[in-house]
């Protein structure tokens, strides 16, 4: 068995003063190193600094430190993501966009212990603007009908103050006899997801998948572990986003799990460049 790649995401986001937070990404993987970080505006959720930085990388071209005027002033909410994917000028830009979209991510999920910042006046009412915001968006908001508890029953009583949210997504790739391996995880503040696969290294057509969610919301959140059958046939090299949206679920999939089978399919990728 010849490892291929194996790497590792990490986002933590804190409230280090009154008023702001602080998102920040770490990616590292065998050959490539880098960071990213928000700061944001408590209330409004507006951009106040937005950095990166390369420390290691196969070419040393790519290795430096910078900052994103351009994104001063812009959300870092669910609309976030189209200021972030216009922005350029680093060593990598599609790693550094995908760092800071992590970052946006946090802030969404940590928005749950500070909704009285946000505005809303009430865990009702910040529940209330998460269930009609998110159907067709997020399974669990998609069959409140169905779930065992609310958000916040789920989440516990014990309200963070510094610490808001975590999150770790793993890959590993591993070659042996012309099979390609692929092992991910994404364990976060809320949720455990695992996706196993393995592709034929020639054609890259996926042979078998499983996918397991031992921590999720609700038991509605964990029936997607059945669309892994969904992966089965398809192929790396023809395979888009728009499918792997659709075959996990389309708009009443999960968000999280579409994102680290994305960042798995991305490093095999490069990893079979």
């Amino acid at each position: 068995m010849t490892i291929m790649d194996q790497g590792c995401y990490f986002t933590m986001v804190n409230r280090e003063k009154e008023n702001e937070l602080v998102s920040k990404t770490i990616f590292l993987r065998t050959d490539f190193e880098a960071t990213a970080s928000l700061v944001v505006d408590i209330s409004s959720f507006k951009i106040k600094e937005a950095k990166w930085e390369i420390n290691r990388a196969k070419d040393s071209n790519k290795l430096g430190e910078g900052t994103f005027p351009q994104l001063i002033g812009a959300d870092a909410y669910f609309e976030g993501g189209k200021s972030v994917r216009k922005i350029g000028g680093t060593g990598d830009d599609e790693t550094i966009r995908e760092l800071l979209l992590d970052c946006i991510r946090g802030f969404i999920q940590g928005e749950t212990y500070i909704f009285e910042e946000r505005g809303y006046e009430s865990k009702e009412a910040y529940y209330s603007h998460w269930k009609n915001g998110q159907i067709n968006s997020c399974r669990y908001f998609s069959h409140l009908d169905r779930e065992i508890c609310t958000w916040f029953e789920y989440v516990g009583d014990y309200k963070r103050k510094r610490n808001l949210f975590n999150r770790s997504k793993q890959y590993s790739i591993e070659k042996a006899d012309g099979i390609i391996k692929v092992r991910g995880n994404l364990l976060d503040s809320y949720h455990e997801m695992n996706v196993d696969f393995s592709l034929l290294e020639e054609s890259k057509v996926i042979e078998s998948c499983s996918i397991t969610m031992p921590r999720v919301p609700g038991p509605v959140c964990a029936e997607l572990s059945e669309s892994a059958k969904g992966l089965v046939g398809m192929q790396l090299d023809c395979i888009t986003k728009k499918e792997i949206v659709n075959v996990l679920g389309g708009a009443e999939g999960c968000f999280h799990l579409v994102n680290i089978v994305l960042n798995m399919i991305h490093a095999i990728q490069k990893g079979c460049e």
